[in-house]
């Protein structure tokens, strides 16, 4: 056999150049392509639900959250291991699926099996973002004047650097950390409210209901149309103390007489 072998690549020697040379081609072609990360992904695939409880114990997010999602992924194809961390209000859930389960089919799976859990009212959880254990971290600090309110520069961080963050290629997500969030409080005075006999619910409907724009139709004006809508949302802390919540003895009772605004 090996003389056969080394009588044809004799009277064959035009063929087995070429044969060589399409073979040190593509080993050059292989070796320029090949991969090479100096933190390689070693880790199966992980899908992680993170649910946020604001203001629950742990003991209450692990009964009410974290163990009905458990008892929900627990039938989820190529699912290897399953384990949770509750803590005072979050619940993190963290699935491990087998060696060569496809990362996206992985999470099309979980995000199925979330539409059925049964949670409270008011809770959504979400699936953390595509990415792995290994994925590098960068921090930084948005360093700004010393006059500047803390809420504008969580603001500056939240809608001018996070968004360009994002659309750098590999950047899974940017989270923001410390600052402040600029928000309207309404303080409700508890004896204001037995005075004319409202309760924190009607308060709450009268705020939600009356910060909104409505549409109101379109008027034809011969060839034109006009487009007709109802200014409502907030803007000012006036704008919020104004609000009617209901009328006692024909006076109209608004926010700025049971709270105050700030």
């Amino acid at each position: 056999m090996l003389s056969r072998l080394i009588s044809f690549s004799i009277k064959q020697r035009l063929f087995v150049l070429v044969m060589v040379g399409a073979l040190l081609v593509t080993g050059i072609r292989a070796f320029i392509e090949l991969p090479i990360e100096a933190f390689p992904d070693v880790q199966d695939v992980q899908v992680q639900i993170i649910t946020q409880v604001i203001g629950q114990a742990p003991e209450e997010v692990e009964r009410s959250v974290t163990i009905p999602i458990e008892r929900e992924m627990s039938g989820v194809p190529h699912l290897t291991q399953l384990r949770s961390v509750s803590i005072t209000g979050l619940s993190v859930v963290t699935m491990i699926f087998s060696d060569g389960t496809e990362d996206r089919l992985a999470r099309a799976q979980v995000l199925e099996k979330l539409q059925t859990v049964s949670l409270p009212d008011g809770i959504t959880p979400s699936l953390a973002p595509l990415t792995t254990a290994v994925g590098e971290i960068y921090r930084y600090v948005v360093d700004a004047p010393t006059n500047l309110p803390l809420y504008e520069v969580r603001a500056i961080q939240d809608w001018v650097i996070r968004p360009e963050l994002r659309r750098v290629p590999g950047v899974a997500d940017v989270i923001g950390f410390g600052g402040t969030i600029k928000e309207i409080q309404v303080s409700v005075d508890p004896t204001a409210l037995r005075k004319y006999r409202l309760t924190l619910d009607q308060v709450s409907r009268a705020l939600s209901e009356n910060n909104a724009n409505a549409g109101g139709g379109i008027v034809r004006r011969g060839g034109e149309g006009l487009v007709l809508r109802a200014i409502g949302l907030f803007h000012t802390v006036e704008d919020v103390a104004a609000t009617v919540i209901s009328v006692h003895d024909g006076k109209p009772i608004t926010i700025s007489d049971i709270a105050a605004v700030q």
